[in-house]
């Protein structure tokens, strides 16, 4: 059986990595409550710490099977004490990674920008139909542009 959080982890932390202004610091088999790491994001191209830095935590799943639908989403289910978690920290962002079943890559990945706004509507949702989970529409972006544009329009990253 293939370690499916191993191999997302690590296929997110090479695609954020690419970027000149993100550190991914994510961990795979890790026992943290609701979140697997951080990304964290620099105010310059060198990711040296003499700038400002902000960190934005971060989930990862890993999934073995179907690519997603054709418009480039996916639907995922998501812990009511896990949103709880998230809100109560000002945000976070959730990616899935699809695994291919025979060439054990993944894939695909998606994501889901889960502001503290966001999370209250899902869990609002939850409270008054009394669910203990929600399947949340995933999307498939380029990674770096997200995590810039979540950073930009969210309360969820601080500086460090």
């Amino acid at each position: 059986m293939i370690n499916t959080e191993v191999i997302a982890v690590a296929k997110i932390m090479s695609e954020i990595g690419k970027s000149c202004y993100l550190s991914p610091f994510i961990s795979s088999g890790d026992k943290e409550p609701s979140w697997d790491g951080n990304v964290y994001i620099y105010d310059n191209p060198s990711r040296r710490n003499n700038g400002n830095v902000r960190k934005i935590p971060v989930q990862v799943k890993g999934i073995v099977g179907n690519i997603g639908r054709k418009n480039g989403t996916y639907k995922y289910s998501v812990n009511k004490k896990d949103l709880e978690n998230y809100k109560r920290d000002n945000g976070c962002l959730f990616f899935v990674a699809i695994i291919n079943k025979i060439t054990k890559n993944a894939d695909k990945i998606y994501y889901a920008e889960l502001s503290v706004v966001i999370c209250n509507n899902i869990l609002d949702h939850m409270n008054t139909s009394n669910k203990k989970n929600s399947s949340i529409e995933f999307r498939n972006k380029r990674y770096g542009a997200v995590i810039l544009q979540f950073f930009k329009e969210s309360s969820c990253s601080k500086w460090i």
